[in-house]
């Protein structure tokens, strides 16, 4: 049984006058009704009402679980609204766009969350760089953006989802691995792998370098922070990408060692979706589940 069962249970108990009423308007038997109770209970390990003949007596802790289950009991029941206005959305595809590493390491799940929550709507899921990203948004060939957030998100609805900071990334064994920071010091005798032009943190490290007096030695400018990776695995130099994209290629089996990178330069991925479809409610219930899954 669901602890989302058993906390909606408790909470229709404790705004009923019994349990004849609570069975009633949950279209339960009281012994149903109980059971729940008790499982609840017995999840918590706690004791949450005394028995008084068939009447439940709601002790403090009721009222104390009561009253911090409430943001949590609305946020459910919008994203169960959410769901099936997703499922009765089966005319027109939602089309969602990933940066290539969040497609391929973040985004199957919250997919997958939204394929149970919605089978009977058709969605249309493609991977682009973030700048392409936002292009796509803005001209009407997609309707949520997941990628890098920058000065060309200005006339997109956008939500933050975490914001990873750069690191160092080097071939395992390498030299420097050793140190709790590196900075563009440090990699100033070491063959450089740039971040290409469409990487909105590839300015601050370049900036990082020039606040140093320091001229990386750039052996290749790369486009996605993947090809970056493993080329450093394979030993052919370091380069400096953000943690989200290292560490994902890391759990991924990828053999680089990655050490926090000096100054601290963040980058900022989150979801966006185009202002001009901010008022369709199948949209926006599809934005919100992926961030809440």
């Amino acid at each position: 049984m669901s602890f989302y069962r058993q906390i909606q249970v408790f909470r229709t108990v404790m705004t009923s006058t019994s349990l004849a009423e609570a069975a009633s308007r949950l279209f339960l038997t009281q012994p149903a009704v109980t059971k729940q109770i008790k499982g609840l209970e017995a999840r918590l390990g706690i004791e949450l009402f005394s028995r008084e003949g068939h009447r439940l007596q709601p002790n403090d802790l009721a009222q104390a679980l009561f009253e911090d289950s409430s943001v949590a009991v609305a946020a459910m029941q919008n994203l169960e609204r959410d769901a099936l206005r997703l499922r009765e959305a089966k005319s027109q595809p939602i089309r969602i766009v990933a940066m290539p590493m969040v497609a391929r390491l973040w985004l199957p799940q919250r997919v997958g969350q939204l394929f149970e929550l919605a089978p009977g709507a058709e969605f249309k899921i493609r991977v682009a760089r973030s700048e392409r990203i936002v292009e796509m948004l803005a001209n009407g060939l997609a309707e949520i953006g997941i990628g890098m957030l920058n000065k060309w998100n200005a006339d997109l609805h956008t939500e933050l989802l975490f914001s990873p900071e750069a690191v160092a990334i080097l071939p395992m064994g390498h030299d420097l691995s050793t140190l709790k920071r590196i900075t563009p010091a440090n990699l100033e005798r070491e063959d450089f792998f740039l971040l290409g032009e469409g990487s909105p943190i590839r300015q601050d490290i370049l900036d990082a370098f020039s606040i140093s007096g320091i001229r990386p030695k750039i052996k290749a400018e790369i486009e996605l922070e993947e090809t970056t990776v493993a080329l450093v695995e394979a030993g052919l130099g370091v380069s400096v990408i953000d943690s989200f994209s290292a560490n994902q290629r890391r759990l991924s089996g990828s053999q680089i060692h990655i050490v926090p990178f000096e100054p601290t330069i963040s980058a900022h991925i989150g979801a966006m979706q185009s202002h001009q479809t901010r008022g369709n409610t199948t949209i926006s219930s599809a934005f919100r589940v992926l961030l809440t899954s």
